[in-house]
């Protein structure tokens, strides 16, 4: 008996891995009191990447939280469904979820009343949902964060942020979750019993409702979307519940497009057969391995890009065609005019359709050569870098994904058309010549001049301020030049 605790047992549930979450439970000894409550009194330790969330190190031995654990068995039985499926947050905010209520605060000052109420509920019930402590009321440890990114899931807590693999994070919950459940069932009342069956059916839920959490969308968008379709034809749902390329593209479009418009895109979608891409794959599992996880993602892109244009056989001072890369790994690029000049591209590449990229002619930036290139190249990088983890099915470009994935795309297809290097160059020319020398880039190298001046920048060579003035005049948000 540990002082100042009950008495446990000594056999310790392990659950989850070092470099992720990780639980360790140990019982207390069962007493004449069969209540749910009481048969499931114990300590539990949690942990994300060995750093301790829950409990403490105390002498060199972890000590975790005494509680009854119970409630985070029905608490996890709730909010499973949103922590399997759910990927945006209500409030459309690009954050984790540690730094959503301070953002979301912020966006409230100048807020009407009415908007800033609905907000604070939707808010609360994503909280609710994707922070465990939730499920440990009375005791209020600190916050543990679940959200889930593609085929991969943020695990936060206030020391540590990581992103590892969806199925092994679930399996951890499962895990705790079923060694809870199997404690309950040394109990016989009839919260037991409820308990036992909501975990049981925790997945539960009808196709609206999973279109739903897969999505981000309303459901009464939903249903005008569906209209008088067949709801699990135009979406390709089926139980078991599973995340397919419309349901991303869906996601990343939102209401950005007119309704006819995105069912016109999902017919398209549905018409591409997947196909096989032997050497994209190939070149993407070689990214994927020299990619260094501790850089910034903007490091990240530069660096894969460089690494590109080596294995593509061009030089520094060479140009990168971004349609024949595309074309030589067999990635169809197809033309879909969305009506809009907000979306530039759609990308597919899951496991019923693609990979294929669609192109909108009416994009702010594709209705222009140079544009139509950076999309092109920032989709290359979303092919081999991001199908295995934050995007494994679809992307939109300026859709609603992840930011510091598309940090990561900008820098990458600003690099595989023009290396920092070649733009470190304009230092070297005199003022009145900039203008031609940038322009000269821009030609030779297919970049857009926006694109020229932030390589330029971005080279960290010295530059005039006069250099600096005429660059940041050609950039689209000179405050962050």
């Amino acid at each position: 008996m540990r002082e100042g605790g009950s008495q446990v047992d000594s056999q310790v549930t392990g659950v989850g891995c070092r470099e992720g979450l990780r639980f360790e439970l140990r019982w207390s000894s069962l007493t004449q009191d069969r209540s749910a409550a009481a048969v499931t009194q114990g300590e539990l330790t949690g942990l994300v990447a060995d750093s301790v969330a829950w409990g403490a190190e105390e002498n060199g031995e972890l000590r975790g939280l005494e509680w009854t654990w119970i409630e985070l068995l029905e608490h996890l039985a709730r909010a499973w469904r949103f922590l399997e499926h759910e990927q945006l947050n209500p409030l459309g905010i690009s954050a984790l979820p540690d730094e959503l209520r301070v953002m979301a605060q912020r966006r409230w000052l100048d807020a009407p009343g009415a908007r800033r109420s609905e907000e604070e509920r939707l808010l609360y019930e994503y909280e609710e949902s994707h922070n465990l402590a939730a499920g440990v009321a009375g005791l209020y440890p600190p916050p543990v964060w679940i959200q889930r990114e593609g085929g991969t899931a943020w695990i936060v807590s206030d020391a540590v942020r990581v992103r590892r693999p969806l199925q092994e994070t679930l399996d951890t919950l499962a895990q705790i979750g079923e060694a809870i459940s199997d404690r309950v069932a040394l109990a016989g009342d009839a919260r037991c019993k409820a308990a036992r069956r909501a975990w049981r059916d925790r997945g539960d839920m009808d196709a609206t409702a999973f279109v739903q959490l897969a999505t981000g969308l309303s459901q009464e968008f939903v249903s005008q979307l569906t209209a008088s379709r067949d709801l699990e034809t135009l979406w390709e749902v089926r139980e078991p519940w599973a995340e397919n390329e419309i349901l991303a593209a869906a996601r990343m479009i939102g209401t950005a497009l007119p309704r006819d418009v995105i069912r016109r895109t999902f017919d398209r979608i549905r018409k591409v057969p997947p196909k096989a891409t032997p050497e994209l794959d190939r070149l993407a599992a070689q990214a994927l391995k020299l990619l260094d996880s501790t850089d910034a993602p903007h490091d990240q892109g530069t660096a894969t890009a460089a690494w590109l244009r080596s294995e593509l056989g061009v030089s520094e001072n060479g140009r990168v065609d971004p349609d024949a890369v595309l074309a030589g790994w067999d990635v169809a690029v197809v033309d879909i005019d969305l009506r809009v000049a907000s979306i530039n591209a759609i990308g597919c590449w899951g496991p019923r359709h693609g990979p294929v990229v669609f192109v909108n002619p009416s994009g702010r930036n594709t209705r222009h050569i140079n544009g139509l290139r950076a999309t092109l190249a920032h989709e290359i990088c979303h092919l081999l870098l991001d199908r295995a983890t934050a995007l494994p099915l679809a992307e939109v470009v300026d859709g609603r994904v992840p930011p510091m994935v598309e940090q990561r795309a900008r820098a990458f297809a600003a690099q595989l058309l023009i290396p920092k290097a070649v733009a470190a160059e304009l230092a070297a020319v005199g003022r009145q010549s900039l203008p031609k020398a940038v322009g000269g880039l821009a030609r030779k190298y297919g970049a857009s001049r926006e694109i020229v001046a932030w390589q330029a920048r971005n080279s960290r060579v010295s530059l005039s301020d006069g250099h600096v003035a005429y660059l940041r005049s050609l950039v689209s948000d000179p405050l962050r030049f």
